[in-house]
């Protein structure tokens, strides 16, 4: 086993990184159609398939169990070793069937390597410390002098707040491209891994007695403390917006088990991730900044609903054992009647707390001379809200669909800044939702919004030598979208490698199925 695994390891191995190397930000390939030998299938007898191989051509692969599916999951095919450019179940075959390329690769693999070198020794990724672990030689990172930050400061620093979701972020990106904590091509990802789980591990709210807080990521320092704060409690938490971090960091925590199976390490972590979900759930609807909020939110929703489904996974794949799997389906019902209180009928544009409305805004940026810089034109709740019906199984054609698709291919991807009255179109977020979304929906529309998704992302990611001087940035985004201020460089780069994994990351969900 040994030998055949360095063998499979020596075979998918890709080319070491190398940053002088001008990456190949044009080559692309055509989406190729997937065809069929029908005179192979009449061949091949269904009682000559061996009940006790898996279906991955892996020989990594952690457990025999005969899946489903031809993906390492039921419920979808995730990045890593199940998934990743070089995972080989649900991998690098559909990389160039699917629009990926060596360009794509690249990028990614020198995305990958920038947080890499901007981890923290405690395994965290800081959204405004990042710069002490810059080279001491090239300098800290900063923008280029062409990607001006409207709110005037370049040196790519986001807010204190968000750690623990950008840390998240930066998991999730390494487990798309094919690790673990525990096993994977490049043993310097590996270790990135291992200590990116021991920080998330450290940072989960545990056995306070106190179900608002119980199961969830969260810095202890932000728990209220005084008998005033207590008090206001709902309103601290809706100011700290810590719930995005507990959804991405769930998500990250029940990939990582899913693709490793290590439920020594991170059962129970998850199980209590997952509870901590459904209890902040608002009952029969979705989720927003604290417990039970009042009125949710399509953002914190859909994360959410990806962090569950990863839950899902887990629970199927006999990983953990709580919460069950009607507790699971109650609470995709529910989020999905958000989705449909928050679409706007007749034009198919989901809002984030209203039918229809323009989303959220950051309060700083509206205070901006010339106003706020960025189109509101651009939908990311619609893109939100598309996804997570194609992953439910509705069909492709119905309304919701295809009016939210609509109104996706109206704004596609676009690397614009703000220049006179002409607002910003640079929105990472909206391309993340979006980029998934239009995979899932797939055709004709999926091949427009990846080439318009490439054009955007591939030109403008940092390279080594691009300006004089500049050298730390490289493989990272400039962070100058709508939410670089408070996400910074590490929001950007990771959500730019997560976008770009969409190739090999989730199996399009089948019509019909209710796979939620």
């Amino acid at each position: 086993k040994a030998r055949d695994t360095a063998l499979m390891k020596r075979r998918y191995k890709p080319p070491p990184y190398d940053p002088t190397k001008k990456r190949a930000m044009k080559r692309r390939v055509g989406i190729i159609k997937k065809k069929t030998n029908k005179r192979l299938v009449k061949r091949l007898k269904p009682d000559k398939i061996t009940p006790d191989i898996p279906k991955g051509t892996s020989l990594d692969n952690l457990s025999n169990k005969n899946l489903n599916n031809k993906s390492v999951v039921d419920v979808f095919g995730m990045g890593g070793g199940a998934a990743g450019a070089y995972g080989q179940r649900w991998g690098h075959g559909s990389l160039i069937s699917e629009g990926g390329s060596e360009a794509t690769e690249e990028a990614v693999r020198a995305a990958l390597e920038w947080l890499k070198r901007h981890q923290n020794p405690d395994g965290s990724w800081s959204c405004h410390d990042f710069l002490k672990m810059c080279d001491k030689k090239t300098g800290p990172c900063r923008n280029a002098p062409k990607n001006k930050a409207p709110w005037g400061r370049d040196d790519g620093r986001g807010w204190k707040d968000h750690d623990i979701g950008v840390t998240a972020l930066a998991v999730l990106a390494f487990t798309g491209y094919g690790h673990t904590h525990q096993s994977g091509v490049h043993r310097d990802y590996v270790r990135v891994l291992k200590k990116a789980v021991k920080f998330l591990k450290s940072v989960q709210i545990r056995d306070t007695g106190n179900p608002a807080y119980d199961g969830c990521f969260r810095f202890k320092s932000t728990l209220p403390k005084t008998e005033e704060q207590k008090k206001k409690e709902m309103e601290l938490d809706e100011e700290l917006e810590w719930v995005y971090d507990h959804a991405i960091a769930t998500m990250a925590v029940g990939e990582l088990l899913a693709l490793s199976g290590d439920t020594l390490g991170l059962k129970s972590c998850v199980e209590e991730a997952a509870k901590f979900c459904l209890r902040a759930q608002t009952d029969g609807s979705g989720w927003r900044y604290s417990v039970k909020s009042d009125v949710p939110d399509t953002s914190v929703t859909g994360w959410m609903v990806l962090a569950l489904k990863t839950v899902k996974t887990c629970l199927l794949m006999g990983l953990i054992s709580q919460p069950g799997e009607e507790e699971l389906k109650r609470s995709f019902r529910g989020a999905l009647k958000w989705f449909d209180l928050a679409t706007e009928s007749g034009t198919g544009i989901t809002g984030y707390q209203s039918p229809g409305d323009q989303g959220s805004v950051l309060l700083e940026l509206s205070q901006l001379k010339g106003g706020y810089p960025y189109s509101k034109e651009l939908s990311c709740m619609t893109a939100v809200s598309v996804l997570c019906r194609l992953f439910a199984g509705q069909k492709r054609s119905s309304e919701d669909i295809k009016r939210g698709v609509g109104v996706l291919m109206k704004h596609p991807p676009k690397w614009r800044q703000r220049k006179g009255k002409t607002l910003s179109t640079i929105n990472m977020y909206y391309w993340y939702y979006g980029t998934l979304a239009m995979f899932q929906y797939g055709g004709g529309l999926w091949r427009d919004w990846n080439k318009a998704m490439q054009d955007a992302l591939l030109p403008t990611q940092r390279q080594l030598g691009d300006v004089k001087g500049h050298g730390c940035e490289d493989g990272s985004w400039d962070p100058i979208g709508e939410w670089g201020l408070a996400g910074g460089r590490v929001y950007s780069t990771a959500i730019g490698a997560l976008t770009l994994e969409v190739y090999y990351r989730f199996e399009r969900a089948e019509e019909g199925r209710g796979q939620l």
